[in-house]
């Protein structure tokens, strides 16, 4: 008999943890997250920990959407850095709530970090999870090719948000970013590692070369459609050496580095 996808996840973090207390308290918001959910109940959040890459990171959770992208981070390790690699500035696309900033953070302690989310609702949490570190720039903001202005959908797990329009999604206005303007908030031309989960909006990116110019070393997640594939990825990405973590019809972690021209 196959559980249900909460239990899944509750019984993965009771395993994965060195410390049962940290575990327990994973399993028993994962639990409780699921039933507010589905009561539609609100209640205060829950600030836990986890264990990522041999690493403690703490970080507060409001929703079960939150558990889940934990889940994708710290279970599934969809954001796979080389070991060898020691970046000293970091850009995050589709920050999201945060976690992903307190999980590069716990990696690494000195790196400076820009990180980008245009949903309203998350930006709130992302700032609270963030509170404190000097060393983050946050910026409420979509990516795109050009500065301006752009429609966005919201999604209602907070995850889905996209620049493409979502079945039952309302529209908003946000604000739109280039990649060299994160770049100049911390006053260089490429990050030594950028990671990116922006629900389909990586593609006109990556077929302009914007994110493969703004840095040697990708992680996270692309999104195929009717008009992406795999192959449209592995043709963008010709350059790195791409290693695919998790791949189906709809998603792929990844993690592309450039590679380095033979020695003459």
């Amino acid at each position: 008999m196959r559980l249900p996808l909460f239990a899944s996840v509750a019984g993965r973090f009771l395993r994965h943890e060195p410390s049962r207390r940290d575990g327990a308290r994973l399993a028993a918001a994962t639990t409780l997250l699921w039933a507010r959910g589905r009561c539609g109940f609100g209640g205060r959040p829950f600030s836990l920990a986890a264990t990522g890459e041999g690493r403690r990171v703490n970080f507060t959770a409001w929703t079960y959407i939150d558990i889940l992208v934990a889940r994708e981070i710290f279970l599934d390790r969809d954001y796979r850095v080389p070991a060898d690699l020691e970046p000293r500035t970091i850009v995050d696309l589709g920050a999201n709530t945060g976690i992903s900033v307190r999980f590069l953070r716990a990696l690494y302690p000195s790196a400076e970090i820009v990180a980008a989310e245009p949903d309203p609702n998350n930006f709130e949490h992302l700032e609270a999870n963030t509170a404190g570190d000097g060393s983050v720039r946050l910026v409420k903001a979509a990516v795109g090719l050009r500065p301006g202005r752009a429609k966005f959908y919201p999604g209602k797990e907070g995850w889905t948000s996209s620049l493409e329009p979502r079945p039952g999604s309302r529209e908003i206005d946000v604000d739109l970013v280039t990649v060299p303007d994160l770049l100049a908030k911390v006053g260089a031309g490429q990050a030594d590692l950028l990671k990116l989960d922006i629900e389909g909006a990586e593609w006109p990116l990556l077929e302009e070369g914007a994110l493969q110019s703004a840095s040697p070393c990708l992680v996270g997640e692309l999104h195929f459609g009717d008009e992406h594939t795999l192959a449209d990825a592995e043709r963008m990405l010709a350059g790195f050496d791409v290693t695919f973590h998790r791949l189906d019809e709809a998603a792929a972690c990844f993690t592309a580095r450039r590679r380095r021209a033979p020695a003459r």
